[in-house]
């Protein structure tokens, strides 16, 4: 059957938005207006007081509530999982805020497409420690395998990236878990971004500057 110039464009447009739906580098989650559908953790929108002050909206996550007493949110829709590989994303990045009366240790975790049967996970080895009434704070988890640990499953970092289901902030303190730590608090999330890998260029550039930096030093003494 011959489909008809509409018909062609039509699914052209559809397989454009399908492309789309998945993880694009420099994608951010502002919470300007909603919680974005991040789950867990009771999440709530609130309306002011994010890393900008006045009128910046953030998401508030709350543990404890939802029958969960780790602190810890996910999202698993379609433009937080895909190829991270493909996308060329090499971090995430967040703005985290502790509102809560116990101090919170924050790494992310992010899962291969079997999620739903208990899946692989990733758990950055870095971790972001906030006090009690800690101003905003702002983390950069690097995604690379040197810098995760595989706390369940079998199936390999690079794997993972090039077909993720899931990614979660959640409090682990101590070293990687596979479940993080129960806590009773309040967090508040804002600017979830996928960095895109740095260009060849900007990292020739880094060196460039190192080494003038490395010349000066050597002149100076």
């Amino acid at each position: 059957m011959r489909l008809s110039k509409l018909s062609l464009i039509a699914l052209a447009a559809i397989s454009s938005v399908a492309a789309n739906a998945q993880i694009v580098a420099g994608q951010t989650d502002t919470f300007a207006a909603d919680t974005m559908a991040w789950s867990g953790g009771a999440p709530a929108w609130v309306s002011t007081g994010g890393p900008a002050g006045a009128g910046d909206g953030f998401l508030q996550v709350t543990s404890g509530a939802g029958g969960s007493t780790n602190m810890a949110t996910r999202n698993f829709q379609s433009r937080w999982t895909g190829s991270y590989t493909a996308a060329a994303v090499g971090s995430i990045s967040v703005d985290f805020k502790n509102l809560g009366a116990n101090p919170l240790e924050m790494r992310l975790v992010i899962w291969d497409t079997t999620v739903s049967l208990g899946g692989t996970q990733w758990v950055s080895n870095s971790s972001v420690v906030l006090p009690v009434s800690s101003a905003w704070t702002h983390a950069t988890f690097t995604l690379q395998a040197s810098q995760m640990t595989q706390v369940t499953g079998t199936t390999s970092f690079a794997s993972t990236l090039a077909n993720s289901g899931q990614i979660m902030f959640r409090h682990d303190p101590g070293t990687p878990s596979s479940n993080g730590t129960a806590v009773s608090g309040t967090l508040g999330i804002d600017n979830v971004r996928a960095n895109p890998v740095p260009e060849p260029a900007s990292i020739a550039a880094v060196a460039t500057g190192i080494g003038v930096l490395l010349r000066r030093r050597r002149r100076s003494r």
